[in-house]
């Protein structure tokens, strides 16, 4: 999906999907892979990706049962990723570079960690700025590790295994949801 291409795919099967400089939405998709490159990308439904979902200069939702079987990797720009309603990701979410917004919302649940820098798809985890992380949600995350620059982590819901701040002038509330450790 390419070039202003505005799509809504239901119940397509791929290896790798591309999208670039498009929208799409993609309902029960079953595909190995989702790249998202200045776009926005909407995963829905009961889709199935098996391996990482990618977004660089654009938005990334996954949402209703959608299930991501390895990461979600973000680039050196700000990026926004939302997971929400029944979605789960297996592995980590790694904001990478540039300030970026992660929300974890409804009842879905993260896996691994949620970095607001790390690598990411370019490693320019070195580039990572304030990113705002937001846990509201009924299910579960493994970790959340702020990173470099002044990060905003609020945690409002949900049960969360650790939250480490990183290096910057960090803000970080808790309002509800249980932590069982805090490195601040």
């Amino acid at each position: 999906v390419t070039n202003g291409s505005d799509v809504d795919l239901t119940g397509v099967t791929s290896g790798t999907v591309n999208v670039t400089d498009s929208a799409a939405v993609l309902t029960d998709l079953t595909a190995d892979e989702v790249n998202g490159s200045n776009s926005d990308v909407l995963i829905d439904g009961a889709s199935m990706v098996a391996g990482d979902v990618t977004t660089c200069g654009g938005t990334l939702a996954v949402g209703g049962t959608s299930a991501v079987g390895g990461d979600v990797l973000a680039c050196g720009v700000a990026d926004t990723i939302t997971i929400t309603n029944n979605a789960t990701i297996a592995g980590n979410i790694e904001g990478a570079g540039g300030s970026d917004t992660i929300a974890i919302l409804g009842n879905a649940s993260v896996g691994g960690t949620i970095f607001g820098g790390a690598d990411g798809a370019d490693g320019s985890a070195a580039s990572d700025a304030g990113d705002t992380i937001t846990i509201n949600t009924t299910g579960t995350v493994g970790l959340v590790d702020a990173g470099l620059g002044n990060d905003t982590v609020t945690l409002a819901n949900g049960t969360v295994g650790a939250v480490a701040m990183g290096g910057g002038n960090d803000t970080a509330t808790w309002s509800g949801g249980t932590l069982t450790s805090f490195n601040g």
